[in-house]
């Protein structure tokens, strides 16, 4: 049981690190629009003041909720998690199923 609480710990650790990941998507969109001719201008190093305003912009809490349930951040941890309760599941249903080892003197 103690894989499945540390799973659940890095998954929403996970899900933290997406929300600050995603803080950098407007500035990414800028340099790109830029480089593709779209934009006129391009004010450099502004990676922080976009990321402060696109972070900010919406539910922190919310975020992490949203992130908790992308694939890519769900998947590896829900394996362990599953794969983790079914074993502990399984143990307890043959505890006692086979008989102990004889002690070898």
């Amino acid at each position: 049981m103690i894989s499945v609480g540390t799973a659940v710990v890095f998954w929403v650790l996970e899900a933290i690190w997406k929300a600050f990941q995603y803080g950098h998507s407007r500035r990414i969109q800028q340099i790109e629009s830029y480089f593709r001719g779209e934009g006129t201008s391009l004010f450099r190093l502004q990676a922080y003041a976009t990321w402060f305003e696109e972070y900010f912009s919406r539910s922190v809490p919310g975020q992490v909720w949203e992130n908790l349930w992308l694939v890519p951040v769900f998947l590896p941890h829900m394996i362990i998690v599953v794969s983790g309760i079914t074993l502990f599941i399984i143990s307890l249903a043959t505890r006692g199923a086979f008989p102990a080892a004889p002690k070898v003197p």
